[in-house]
């Protein structure tokens, strides 16, 4: 199984050696089930030997993916590729199911990373895509920087192991410092895993031949379980006591009541269905039922003529949803949902139960009192809840919320801007300092933001040009706006050499105030209408010229150093 799991790991680096193993072992193992979680953030831009490390991510699949075998269930996810500075942004960009070998190279070659590293969240949510509760799962991570979402790796990853049936997650440090390598190798070492440390092609040839090796050795230790036996006892789980059968996703786990040396119950068999048969010799034993994130568990006395056992795991069933208004239309996808357990002796303390990216998700809960969260960028709102055992409800929030449609052209009637655009959304009205609090942000050119109704104040800024502009959200309404930058594109060219650029906004009386800087043969600067000084600075070498630029214009100026 493992061989398999283990195939997303070396996907991004040089491992077409693996890929073939992997697709071989297919034919004689049962199907795996992995999920690829590559970090697409801002700092993928990063070079290596003078080619980005993006670049290299989707050369490397765009080459390997013709060779994946069909029959292998691979899930590719990303974070930090839609929204910067946004820590939810992770999107499953594909399935787990029979990999495509176009969808996965067309899903790689359409990241743009920008963003954030919210690499535990995307763990938990690639480990959920696999039922990790259920059936044995491999995340492979693959990340070129640290954690900076407020959020613990190896804590996440201690949990999702003692939560999982087989849980593993591998770690590719590409193009790690040795400090940063500590810090993410906990995440494998915390379930079984792997962590391999690449800074080039030669060390990632190297990784590779570390991975096919160790999935060799483990190809068979993870196999599927042997389907239920024909005769033995039969076992049924019920959400409540002489209430509804659980008839779907269920885990059974049969364990010795003896305790090992670490005390941890040694388990002796296990079924992936709604109503097993279990050959079991006459004694006692601990018998475990999962159905999403609820486990029941009892202790059971297995006599010579008992024929079936009965497990009650206390729980309900919810289903979620969220509106912009009352009674609105609920919301098709797009909602990142936290369910929390909540204290019953302390309402104040809260622990995460559960969690989706999806308009309407439905949990398996037990009995007991929750808070639901549900959130669209800066749009929020929870519920407090209760679920009795048997029980099947629907929590529906309301967000009181609008959409705001974002865009910048340089001059009234202009086409939009492509690229380089960041929105800040602020408070309308400033706080006792005289400060505007910002709730969300953007970097997508045609920007899309979920708002609570209200008035805000949104900045935009392409280079070291800023805009504002004010905005008015309705409830369950679109509104769209766009920002005129009143502003030119000027692009500068130097004949020779590597300039400094230093431009000048010149007033009429020949009086400079610094507007902007940059480097390079030919860079482009966004500025507002109005005449410039251009200076080329090399060393002590000095050469410029003025140049008036028009709302809406491109202008090219181009400077030569003396001979």
């Amino acid at each position: 199984m493992r061989c398999l799991t283990r195939l997303a790991t070396t996907m991004l680096v040089l491992v077409g050696s693996c890929l073939a193993a992997l697709a071989q072992a297919a034919d004689e193992t049962p199907k795996a089930r992995a999920m690829l979680v590559l970090d697409a953030s801002g700092s993928m831009w990063g070079q290596i030997n003078g080619t980005p490390k993006i670049v290299i991510a989707r050369q490397t699949i765009a080459n390997l993916v013709g060779t994946l075998d069909p029959a292998i269930s691979l899930g590719l996810s990303a974070y930090g590729h839609r929204r910067e500075g946004d820590c939810n942004d992770i999107e499953t960009l594909r399935p787990v199911g029979s990999a495509s070998p176009e969808a996965i190279v067309s899903a790689v070659n359409s990241l743009n990373p920008k963003g954030k590293t919210p690499l535990s969240e995307s763990v938990r949510r690639a480990a959920q895509e696999l039922n990790f509760s259920r059936a044995p799962a491999t995340v492979i991570l693959v990340s070129d920087g640290l954690e900076n979402c407020a959020a613990d790796p190896c804590a996440v990853a201690a949990e999702l192991e003692a939560q999982g049936i087989d849980f593993t997650a591998h770690v590719i440090g590409f193009d790690l410092k040795d400090e940063e390598q500590q810090a993410l190798r906990c995440v494998a070492e915390n379930t079984g895993g792997m962590f391999l440390s690449a800074s080039d092609a030669g060390s990632l040839a190297s990784a590779l031949g570390t991975v096919v090796a160790a999935t060799s050795q483990t190809a068979t230790a993870v196999a599927a379980p042997p389907p239920p036996a024909e005769e033995g006892i039969e076992f049924e789980a019920f959400y409540s006591e002489g209430g509804e059968k659980v008839d779907i996703d269920l885990t059974w786990e049969i364990f010795e009541p003896a305790e090992n040396e670490d005390l941890s119950p040694l388990r002796i068999d296990f079924a992936f269905d709604d109503n097993p048969k279990f050959d079991l010799e006459p004694g006692q034993y601990l018998v475990r039922a999962t159905v999403g994130g609820v486990t029941g568990e009892a202790i059971v006395q297995i006599e010579p003529d008992t024929e079936d056992v009965d497990l009650v795991l206390d729980a309900g069933i919810v289903t979620f949803g969220v509106t912009r208004t009352e009674g609105g239309e609920l919301i098709g996808n797009g909602v990142n949902w936290i369910i929390y357990a909540v204290d019953p002796d302390d309402e104040t303390k809260r622990s995460r139960v559960a969690n989706a990216y999806e308009g309407q998700p439905v949990f398996t809960l037990k009995a007991g009192a929750y808070v639901a969260t549900a959130r669209i960028d800066a749009a929020a709102a929870e519920a407090r809840f209760t679920v009795a055992p048997g029980e099947r409800k629907t929590v529906t929030l309301r967000l009181a919320s609008g959409v705001v449609g974002l865009r910048a052209v340089l001059a009234e009637g202009g086409d939009p801007l492509v690229g380089d655009l960041s929105w800040s959304v602020r408070e309308a009205e400033p706080d006792a300092d005289g400060v505007r609090k910002e709730i969300a942000r953007s970097s997508d050119s045609r920007a899309e933001i979920e708002l609570p109704v209200g008035q805000y104040l949104v900045t935009v800024s392409r280079i070291t040009m800023q805009s504002e502009l004010p905005v008015v959200v309705e409830a369950d309404q679109r509104t769209d706006y766009t920002a005129v930058l009143n502003a030119g594109i000027l692009t500068t060219r130097i004949v020779s050499g590597f300039p400094l650029w230093r431009v000048y906004a010149t007033d009429a009386d020949g009086n400079r105030t610094f507007s902007t800087t940059g480097s390079g043969v030919s860079p482009n600067f966004t500025v507002p209408a109005g005449t410039y000084t251009v200076e080329a600075v090399d060393g002590t070498i000095v050469v410029s010229t003025e140049v008036t630029i028009q709302a809406g214009e491109m202008k090219t100026v181009e400077l030569a150093f003396e001979q």
